[in-house]
């Protein structure tokens, strides 16, 4: 079996539910305006493998276009992509199909010049798992805002161990088992 880093994004939020604002001027005696605003949240990025473990926030706005995953998360986990043989995993995102070239300038064996990922698989990906870990911790620390939510975000993936890291990635060849045996439901 080739070892297999699994990497992917996920967004954090605070515990706060989002407010309503309501904006009426002085003068005015006609219904108010609302403006939603949803609780802050922080984008980041993840990889495991055996005895591996790496995370990137991401302090750029809105989704990650391709030029920003190479940017931002690939050229500086560069060091962390080479140090681990294997094949290394993203999913069907636009941003990441767009990599193929800096993988080769790399020799970064991908997953997907094997065998194609699936699309929308997250159930095998152990990265999900990682995610749902630093979300639940994430959520009993309560944080209040955008640098108190890296903060814990940082705690919480570090807190993790390896051990564990370890059993989620040797998890994945049973999950693809049982997916087979399923004829992929």
């Amino acid at each position: 079996r080739p070892g297999i880093r699994f990497s992917d994004e996920c967004y954090v939020t605070t515990n706060e539910h989002g407010s309503k604002y309501v904006w009426v001027s002085p003068e005015e005696a006609v219904e108010s305006q609302t403006m939603d605003q949803g609780p802050p949240q922080l984008l980041i990025w993840g990889m495991i493998g055996i005895n591996c473990k790496h995370l990137v926030v991401i302090t750029k706005k809105g989704n990650v276009d391709s030029k920003t995953y190479r940017e931002s998360i690939l050229r500086p986990s560069l060091k962390k992509l080479k140090e681990n043989t294997g094949l290394f995993q993203q999913d069907n995102a636009r941003a990441h199909c767009k990599q193929g070239p800096f993988f080769a300038r790399n020799r970064i064996k991908t997953l997907s010049s094997v065998a194609p990922w699936p699309a929308r698989s997250c159930d095998l990906s152990p990265i999900e798992q990682m995610w749902e870990l630093v979300k639940r911790d994430v959520s009993k620390k309560g944080p209040l805002g955008l640098e108190e939510l890296a903060k814990f975000i940082k705690q919480s993936w570090d807190a993790i161990s390896m051990d564990t890291v370890n059993k989620l990635v040797e998890g994945f060849w049973n999950r693809c088992k049982l997916c087979v045996k399923s004829q992929g439901s």
